[in-house]
């Protein structure tokens, strides 16, 4: 989110429906007091949220990429996470967390997809960034949609991107950073989707169509990615 704090995100959350706003019309749309409000959308501006042509105030360049993961209301929306089974000899690469969710759990390399990324762009810099390997992308081979709760009550959602790699450098291991066969993974505490993807999914291959819609002058056309 743009900052934690709740009246930001409710000014922010007006320009999800406008293009462009004057200060009177933040003001009756959050009704939040103008010797306040005046000091938040400077504070915006500074920050370089929004910006001022005139007497419309309008979100820069660099925040128009936010909107579309703002979410409408107080709830949170998935994550999408590329995860990487990288391949050697019959073993596969495994982490061991730092971070919640799943702290201290062994699991695949994974972390988010950038805005402007490709699965495949993704997939190689998160296994260069956690384990220092480049690697050969090989496949998307599953996508899975899941729910994490904790104590039954739910704390994030991912859409998984299970991808498949191989290593085109040598790494040496570390504590936190393993080459593991398919045998010694019932021995180890892992996340349950990482291993039923490694033992479910590792040989399958899906479509996964990624395209850009380019708009100019009022149209829009789409291209496909390869």
């Amino acid at each position: 989110m743009i900052s934690k704090n709740r009246k930001i995100n409710e000014i922010f959350r007006q320009f999800l429906y406008a293009e462009k706003l004057k200060f009177n019309e933040i003001e009756k749309k959050t009704g939040i007091r103008s010797n306040e409000l005046a000091y938040l959308i400077k504070r915006m501006v500074s920050d370089g949220i929004l910006k001022k042509e005139d007497d419309f105030y309008f979100v820069t360049s660099k925040y128009e990429k936010q909107i579309p993961l703002f979410p409408e209301g107080s709830e949170t929306v998935p994550l999408p996470v590329v995860l990487v089974a990288c391949i050697k000899k019959e073993k596969i690469l495994l982490i061991k967390r730092k971070k919640r969710a799943y702290k201290d759990c062994w699991s695949l390399p994974g972390g988010r997809i950038e805005t402007g990324e490709t699965i495949k762009k993704a997939a190689l810099r998160v296994l260069k960034e956690k384990t220092f390997i480049d690697g050969k992308f090989i496949s998307i081979n599953a996508v899975l949609h899941e729910h994490y709760s904790e104590n039954k009550e739910l704390k994030n959602a991912f859409i998984l991107f299970f991808t498949k790699a191989i290593p085109v450098n040598e790494i040496k291991e570390k504590d936190d950073v393993k080459w593991l066969g398919k045998s010694q993974l019932k021995g180890i505490k892992i996340i349950p989707s990482d291993l039923w993807l490694i033992q479910k999914k590792l040989n399958s291959r899906v479509e996964v169509k990624e395209e850009v819609i380019e708009e100019s002058g009022g149209s829009m056309k789409i291209r496909f990615l390869d």
